[in-house]
């Protein structure tokens, strides 16, 4: 099953599938993330199972330093301060 981790950081966010990172902005639109479920094949199960997390003060800091988000969620995962499931 795809794991979908969508993370925020102050006025950041990501999109992470399967430990690499996807897509990220201001923003993530509903109409990019119907075109990232599109191109991987992602199934209604797995979109149940999105994890939506934000970071901690820390890991803000660690985007901003960085002035992006990591290519690899194993990464950022230390910083995830707190996780809502769809």
């Amino acid at each position: 099953m795809n794991a979908i981790n969508i993370v925020y950081g102050d006025d950041w966010c990501s999109l992470y599938l399967n430990d690499k990172l996807i897509d990220e902005g201001h923003e993530l639109s509903l109409k990019s993330y119907l075109g990232i479920v599109r191109m991987y094949h992602i199934n209604a199960e797995e979109i149940y199972h999105t994890k939506f997390q934000y970071l901690n003060q820390e890991g803000i800091e660690y985007t901003e330093n960085r002035g992006c988000f990591p290519e690899k969620y194993e990464n950022i995962k230390k910083y995830i301060d707190m996780e809502v499931s769809a």
